[in-house]
């Protein structure tokens, strides 16, 4: 099977959906920095969250990647009295439920054009040093900036 680019449409779809997800949920705008892609590694980040993607002749994965800091400080913002900083797994949880959130509307954008996809449960990667590889995967990457700091957006999905 031969595999075909993503299409701007699917693209915009998807980079709208988390655009409107952090207005709603944090009450802030993203900022489109740079789009880029790359092929095999992804930069070295402290914390990844990644997601399958399949359907409509989809499949692939999104990750999520950005530093510690970063993390907490969406968490922070959502949950100001709940959480203790030092409880790592209640802080991936936390990262998790965020993702879970853009994942969800994500889903009812794409719905909402026709297209029907299912994105898996995230998994978190997280430490000082990891590298994450694609596996000869082009990988649309995005750069999206917030008062929270930067959230990298990988799209390693393929449509046959």
């Amino acid at each position: 099977m031969r595999s075909k680019g993503l299409d701007t449409k699917f693209i915009n779809l998807f980079l709208n959906s988390i655009e409107t997800t952090f207005i709603k949920v944090f009450q802030c705008d993203l900022t489109l920095s740079q789009i880029y892609f790359m092929k095999d590694q992804l930069s070295e980040d402290n914390v990844a969250v990644m997601t399958g993607v399949i359907g409509n002749n989809y499949t692939g994965m999104v990750v999520y990647r950005m530093h510690n800091e970063t993390a907490q400080r969406m968490i922070d913002f959502l949950n100001p009295d709940e959480i203790d900083s030092s409880n790592r797994i209640m802080t991936y949880e936390s990262l998790g439920e965020i993702i879970n959130i853009i994942s969800g509307n994500t889903m009812t954008r794409f719905s909402e054009n026709n297209l029907s996809l299912n994105i898996t449960t995230p998994s978190i990667i997280a430490g000082d040093t990891f590298e994450l590889f694609t596996l000869n995967q082009i990988t649309l990457s995005a750069d999206m900036l917030s008062p929270f700091g930067t959230m990298e957006i990988d799209l390693a999905i393929k449509h046959f």
